[in-house]
């Protein structure tokens, strides 16, 4: 009874969640599928200042994109949360252990982009999410009053899409697929 009306109400009305992962869990206990579109989606943060440009993506997608080092890094982490159960206050290692823990997930599960692929992400982002390359050079004129070639724009771009930010139609059209939170500092 409980799903079906989870069911209907899930289908009937085009309420937004706050957070995709609430979104899903809702899904999930109404015994709908998760669409493809619902699990890409990830939340990517700019962070714009007077000066500086950088964007963080933070999701589960991104530890399949493990390098040796963010490996190490992880390992480091395990292992000192390991070590912190060996502490003889059983609740202060406990607890040390479940923080060392969360801290390598979210390590592992963020991605920090360059300085150049934030400012295009910024570019796109601000003519509406989709265009071009050449909108995007445009955007990013009027943004930063310097010019990025063509080459670097398309670097960064390919970069975005190996992270499932963006996608890129045949007809070159780029669309920006993930929640974009623009914090000014």
């Amino acid at each position: 009874m409980k799903k079906d009306v989870l069911k209907k109400l899930l289908i009937n009305t085009s309420y937004s969640f706050p957070n995709k992962d609430i979104e899903n869990h809702f899904i999930q206990c109404a015994d709908l599928t998760i669409s493809k579109d619902l699990i890409d989606r990830h939340s990517t943060t700019i962070e714009v200042g007077t000066e500086n440009v950088t964007a963080e993506m933070i999701s589960l997608y991104n530890i399949f994109k493990f390098s040796q080092r963010k490996f190490i890094d992880f390992t480091l982490t395990m292992t000192k949360s390991m070590i912190s159960l060996t502490i003889p206050n059983e609740v202060l290692g406990a607890t040390l252990s479940i923080l060392f823990f969360c801290w390598s997930i979210l390590k592992a599960t963020s991605k920090k982009f360059e300085k150049q692929d934030a400012k295009v992400l910024l570019s796109l982002y601000m003519i509406g999410g989709n265009g071009y390359v050449e909108d995007i050079a445009d955007s990013y004129i009027n943004l930063f009053e310097s010019k990025l070639s063509d080459a670097k724009i398309i670097q960064s771009l390919q970069l975005l899409a190996d992270y499932n930010v963006i996608t890129q139609k045949e007809d070159g059209e780029i669309t920006i697929i993930e929640e974009i939170e623009i914090v000014r500092v």
